[in-house]
């Protein structure tokens, strides 16, 4: 069963705290470990190695980021499915299904489904590929453009307040800003 921020009433993962990045200010405690903000505890296979845990902070932070952000923009009835291929299909457009599948890791069939209900929505315009008749290319629609937009304004002021909550400067974010991104390009 899922747990509840106490000062929004929103759920979370079980033993997971809120955010901290809104009026209630708590401080995340991951499984694992048993202070706020640190990375889980190692397994003992793991232990030698510092940066164990990192990929679940990462998993944390992308979900922490993500409550109710969706609802602020917009676009709350739309799946976490639905979402992730419209924000690809914003980063590339004319990109096809074939790309989204390999992209997302789903099923082709998933992803066909996935864009029938995006275009259902008006979210997504599909136009045939000028050279193979049997293939389409996806671009976004005007609304699913400005409501994205709307979807990264909110991910930025939250990535901007927990900066500033946690004491990190603009010269510390730009470095970090540097090494995700080499890192995401050796990946």
């Amino acid at each position: 069963m899922a747990d509840r921020c106490p000062t929004l009433g929103r759920s979370t993962r079980p033993g997971a705290a809120c955010s901290g990045v809104g009026p209630c200010r708590q401080e995340m405690v991951l499984p694992g470990s048993t202070t706020p903000g640190a990375l889980p505890s190692p397994s003992p296979s793991e232990a030698a190695d510092p940066l164990a845990g990192l990929p679940e902070l990462i998993f944390d932070i992308a979900e922490q980021l993500n409550l109710g952000a969706p609802t602020e923009a917009g676009l709350a009835e739309l799946p976490a499915s639905e979402i992730e291929v419209l924000r690809l299909v914003t980063l590339f457009p004319g990109c096809g299904v074939m790309f989204l599948s390999s992209r997302t890791k789903m099923h082709q069939a998933n992803i066909s489904a996935t864009v029938r209900s995006l275009v259902g929505r008006d979210l997504v315009v599909k136009e045939p590929d000028e050279r193979d008749r049997r293939a389409v290319r996806l671009y976004a629609s005007s609304k699913a453009t400005r409501d994205l937009g709307q979807l990264r304004t909110i991910w930025l002021r939250r990535l901007l307040a927990a900066f500033e909550a946690a004491g990190i400067e603009a010269r510390e974010r730009d470095r970090l800003l540097a090494d995700l991104a080499a890192l995401r390009r050796h990946l």
